[in-house]
Formats: C-alpha cells, structure tokens, sequence
C-alpha cells in the first residue's frame, strides 16, 4: 500500500468514526422525501449527448424560505470516437423569495463557484440562473440566453440487484446524478461483461450483494454521511471509471476488491 492509498484508507476510517452518533439512534430521522428531475439527451457538436439533472434532497423545501443549496448535474456521454464520458455538478444556492405565477414557482440562484468533476461546460456555467418549479412535474432551468432546459420529474430505479448498492449511493446522494447515469452504467457494464463470466469474478459480486445493505445502512446512520459518500465517488468510483476507460479492466476490479475492504473494516 503505497502513501497516498493509506491516507486515503485512514481518511475514510477516521470518517467512519467521527459520524458515528454518540447516543444510539439519538439523531436518526426518517429520510426525506427526495425529488428528482432530469432533462432529455442534448444533441452536442461532437457527436454526444448532455443530459442535466437535478435532485430535491428534501421534498417542497426548494419552494419555502429555508431552501438547501442544491447540485445541478450534468453528464456527458462517450462517443465514437473514443472521447470519454464525463459528468460533474455544479453548487447553486438561492437567491431572494420565491414567487408563485400560476401552477409555478420561480426561484433564482447564483452559482457558489464550488465544481466537483470535470468542467462541462468549460467554464460557461452561468453565474445566475433561474428555475421554474411545478413540484412532481417538471423543472425548467433557464439562464442568460440559452435556450430553456426542460427537467421532468422521474422515480429513480428500484432495480433489486442494485437495491442498496454504495457504488449506485455514491453516484446518487454525493453527486445527484440520476440512477442510469454514465458512471453507473459502465461500472454495471465491467461488472455483467467481465466479471460476472469468471469464477472469482461472480463471487465477488454476490460477496458485494451481501455486504452492501449493511454498509449503506451504516453509513446513512452517520452524521456526516455527505462526506463519506463524497469520498467513496472520488476513491472508488472515479479511479475505476478512469481505468476502466483506459482499458484496464483488470486493475478497475483490483481497486475495487481493495477498497471494498477498507469498507468492510470501516462499516461493517
């Protein structure tokens, strides 16, 4: 285990500790209601698609007084000619009241500067931006003269092979992302074409089938469970994308295998 793969290991364990409630059960409240919208596939110029996306992580709360910041998402597919899939998110925060025309309510924000992945829009993302808001419809997102993107409202998967799945957690709950994401489809993808055919690969994935329940429920108990989610997407997800796209296969899986063990120890 070389420096970095042990700061990395002790700083998800010293996660693990410092979210542990101190009275058990003292805090636990039941989820919220979460809301989630995405748009259409965008045709871009180099031949792929960009999808937005949002999550509402409490329901109705975007239109009350005492909204959260939110991440809008976006994602962009591989194309033919090797360009590879990417997403990131963008924090926004609202600005002023909401305000209620008709079936809507309107609500601007401004982007608070902090962008997790890699830029998609190049550093483009509008600065104010407003959203039209029919809660359980639909989100239209507007800025500057861009033409309007339209959101609808979707129930995420309840796929029970990935019921309870970190890696499909990770995507969601850090990122907002949506649950047919690129990210979870290529990770999907390594895990039905190449591991599931071998052996060793099969089991682990009915080792991960076993544990993964437990570990997400564990880490959801947790105060600071964001951070943990956060770290897991930038540890595990992110590097076995990156190998993955470079073509080694073999490596994604042997970081996995690693890191499902550093779970282990942490959660379980």
């Amino acid at each position: 285990m070389n420096r970095k793969q042990f700061l990395r290991r002790s700083a998800l364990l010293s996660l693990a500790a410092a979210g542990l409630p101190r009275i058990a059960n003292a805090f636990q409240t039941s989820a919220p209601e979460k809301e989630h919208y995405k748009s259409e596939p965008i045709a871009q110029g180099d031949g792929r698609t960009l999808e937005y996306a949002i999550v509402f992580p409490d329901k109705g709360a975007v239109v009350t007084k005492s909204a959260t910041p939110l991440k809008l998402t976006m994602s962009v597919e591989a194309n033919a000619s090797g360009v590879a899939a990417k997403s990131c998110y963008y924090d926004i925060e609202r600005t002023g009241d909401p305000k209620v025309e008709g079936e809507y309510t309107i609500v601007k924000f401004k982007a608070t500067g902090a962008t997790r992945g890699e830029d998609v829009l190049k550093g483009g993302f509008p600065k104010k931006l407003t959203l039209k808001i029919k809660p359980g419809e639909i989100v239209v997102l507007s800025y500057g003269k861009a033409k309007d993107i339209e959101m609808t409202y979707f129930e995420p998967s309840s796929d029970d092979a990935d019921a309870d799945c970190f890696l499909t957690t990770a995507c969601t709950a850090a990122r907002g992302l949506p649950d047919d994401c690129s990210e979870l489809m290529t990770l999907r993808c390594l895990r039905d074409e190449f591991m599931k055919p071998t052996g060793e690969g099969a089991d682990m994935i009915a080792e991960y089938y076993h544990i993964a329940p437990p570990i997400v429920r564990s880490v959801n108990a947790r105060l600071n469970r964001a951070e943990i989610w956060n770290l897991v997407y930038d540890d595990l997800v992110t590097p076995s994308l990156k190998l993955i796209q470079a073509g080694k296969k073999g490596e994604a899986v042997a970081h996995y295998s690693e890191y499902v063990k550093w779970m282990k120890e942490a959660f379980l």
